[in-house]
């Protein structure tokens, strides 16, 4: 198979490395004067293209060197991790543990957090209601924030939209307040 990919080098252009995608003509900087890491980038294009279903053991591969637990971390390590950073006794703390026995997220708990996609994950704020959808978006920015997760599951357009219903109390306050 021809290589998508091969490396260019513009004098003109402070003889930085691009590559340059032979089916489009599109050509992108990769932003290095120096041949060897610019050649690894278009080796890892290239192969990128041809063993997709390696891709994803060879990323787990790399993350793992970073952090060992990262492909046996279950997301109920995460919310154990969560619930422990709180205070013992807080409010907060309560809640966290009141959305661990929700049934929405029960199938979530042993599954490996890097090994969750997008589709599990709105199945489960389908299930489950307005906390769910809550704690889920705080559980998921924690693990990113924790370098556990690499990236978002699910951008921020993706998420279902918080509809909060006034709470009778607020109803009350502003029926008053237009009478």
């Amino acid at each position: 198979m021809k290589n998508r990919y091969r490396l260019i080098r513009y004098d003109r252009r402070g003889r930085i490395y691009s590559l340059h995608n032979n089916e489009t003509g599109q050509r992108e900087s990769l932003e290095t004067r120096d041949k060897a890491p610019a050649t690894e980038l278009i080796v890892a294009k290239n192969e990128s293209g041809r063993e997709q279903a390696v891709n994803l053991q060879k990323a787990r591969v790399y993350l793992t060197a970073s952090d060992p637990a990262v492909s046996t971390r279950t997301w109920q390590d995460t919310l154990d991790a969560v619930i422990e950073a709180e205070a013992p006794d807080s409010e907060n703390c309560r809640r966290w543990e009141t959305f661990y026995k929700e049934a929405a997220i029960q199938q979530l708990l042993g599954k490996v957090v890097l090994e969750l996609r997008a589709e599990d994950l709105l199945k489960v704020l389908a299930e489950g209601g307005l906390s769910t959808d809550v704690f889920m978006r705080r559980l998921c920015n924690f693990c990113i924030g924790m370098n556990w997760l690499p990236w978002p599951i699910l951008a921020k357009k993706l998420w279902p939209p918080v509809i909060r219903q006034p709470s009778p109390s607020n109803r009350a306050a502003g029926l008053k307040a237009a009478g």
